[in-house]
């Protein structure tokens, strides 16, 4: 179940990202060293992003 939630919270981060942004980002290099998680194993963007 954790891995689930960390795919999926990952996808929201992506789409974010990619879709609903004023100015979208493109990133390269998505791996498991560059998905930065919180205390609940939560994704959270790489990028300071409010």
């Amino acid at each position: 179940m954790v891995s689930y939630n960390i795919a999926v919270g990952l996808a929201s981060v992506l789409t974010y990202l990619h879709q609903e942004r004023e100015q979208q980002v493109i990133h390269r290099g998505i791996k498991t060293s560059n998905i930065f998680l919180d205390v609940s194993f939560n994704s959270k963007s790489p990028f300071c992003i409010g």
